[in-house]
C-alpha cells in the first residue's frame, strides 16, 4: 500500500479552488478541503505488466472538464480484469493542467465550447489511427491486443465517439462501444442517437437523461440501461455518478451541505451505483471482446428490479 499514488490532483486541486470561491470558505475551511489532495488510489506509476499475455484495448475519452485519471473507479476495475485502458486527454477540454514543475495551469472557459469539441474529436480520430505506433515503457505494445479494442466514454467523450463513427465506419478492430450521459454543446440537437453496427450499451444517469430528453434508437447487440431503480426518483443517478464525484461525496470534507450540493451527483448511494456502473461495463466488455458468454447477464428485461435494461433488435 505504501506504493499507491495520490489520486490525480489538478482535478481535485481545480475542483476545490471552484467551491472555495463560489461558497466564500474561510481558509481554515479551505485547507481542510485541501486534504483531499492526500487521497491514495490502488495503483502506481510503471508497474509492469504480466509476461506472455496480450490483453484487449480501452480506449478511455473523459467528460468535458475532467481527465480519464477522475474516473479511477471504473478504469482501475477494468485494469484489474485484464484490460489496458488508454486515456485520452485533450489539452484544456479535460481540466486542469499539471506541468512538470507541479504547477496547475486551469483551463479558459471559452475553451471548452466549439473549439473544444472539434479538438476532442480530432484527438480521438488522431489516437485510433496511429494506436499501433505508440510505443510505451517495458514493451508494452507487446501486450496490446490490437485486434480487440473498445471504446469508452463520457459526455462529451461519448458524444465525440459517436461523431466519430458516423464520420468514418471502416474502424474494423473496434469491437464494442459504451457510451455514458453522451452529449456535448449541441444538447438536444444529438438525439435520437443511432443504432449501431458494433455491439454497443449506452448507459444513462436517471436526471440527465431526464433533462436532456437523451434518446437512442437501438440496433442488433445495442443496450440501454437507465441508472434508477423502478421507484425511485429522477433524482437517483446524475451525470457526475460516471465519474470518481459519486464517491467522493462521503469523504468527511464534503459533509457541509453549502459543500456537498457543488459534487452535482445523485441522491442514491454512490458506492451502490458505482459498482453497478463497474458491474455492466465489465459484463458488456467481457462478453464481446473476451468471449466469456455473459450474454445471459445481458437479458432483455427488468434487470434485477434495481436499473432498467433495453436491447435492442
Amino acid at each position: 500500500l505504501e506504493k499507491r499514488d495520490k489520486y490525480y490532483a489538478p482535478f481535485l486541486f481545480e475542483m476545490n479552488r471552484w467551491i472555495v470561491k463560489k461558497n466564500k470558505l474561510s481558509k481554515q475551511d479551505a485547507a481542510k478541503l485541501n486534504e483531499l489532495l492526500n487521497i491514495k488510489i490502488y495503483a502506481s506509476i510503471n508497474s509492469e505488466p504480466i509476461n506472455n499475455r496480450k490483453f484487449p484495448i480501452v480506449l478511455f475519452m473523459p467528460g468535458s472538464g475532467a481527465s480519464a485519471q477522475t474516473y479511477n473507479n471504473v478504469i482501475s476495475n477494468l485494469v484489474s480484469n485484464g484490460y489496458i485502458v488508454i486515456g485520452v486527454n485533450s489539452l484544456f477540454i479535460n481540466g486542469a493542467l499539471k506541468l512538470s514543475n507541479d504547477h496547475v495551469v486551469l483551463p479558459p472557459k471559452a475553451y471548452l465550447d466549439v473549439d473544444g469539441r472539434m479538438e476532442n474529436m480530432s484527438d480521438l480520430k488522431f489516437v485510433l489511427d496511429h494506436l499501433t505506433e505508440i510505443k510505451y515503457k517495458f514493451n508494452l505494445e507487446k501486450h496490446m491486443d490490437f485486434n480487440n479494442l473498445a471504446l469508452i466514454g463520457h459526455s462529451r467523450g461519448a458524444m465525440s465517439i459517436v461523431n466519430r463513427l458516423k464520420q468514418n465506419k471502416n474502424y474494423n478492430h473496434i469491437k464494442s462501444i459504451l457510451l455514458m450521459d453522451p452529449a456535448d454543446m449541441l444538447m438536444q440537437k444529438n438525439y435520437p442517437l443511432p443504432p449501431f453496427s458494433i455491439p454497443t450499451m449506452i448507459m444513462w444517469s436517471s436526471y440527465f437523461k431526464k433533462e436532456v430528453k437523451g434518446e437512442a434508437l437501438l440496433g442488433k447487440n445495442n443496450y440501454e440501461v437507465i441508472l434508477k431503480p423502478k421507484n425511485a426518483s429522477d433524482s437517483f443517478t446524475h451525470h457526475n455518478n460516471f465519474s470518481d464525484q459519486g464517491t467522493l461525496q462521503y469523504h468527511p470534507v464534503y459533509r457541509p451541505p453549502s459543500v456537498h450540493k457543488e459534487i452535482a451527483v445523485g441522491n442514491g448511494n454512490g458506492y451502490e451505483i458505482a459498482t453497478s456502473i463497474n458491474y455492466y461495463v465489465l459484463t458488456f466488455l467481457d462478453n464481446y471482446l473476451k468471449n466469456k458468454g455473459a450474454e445471459k447477464n445481458l437479458e432483455c428485461k427488468d434487470f434485477d428490479d434495481i436499473y432498467l435494461l433495453k436491447c435492442g433488435q
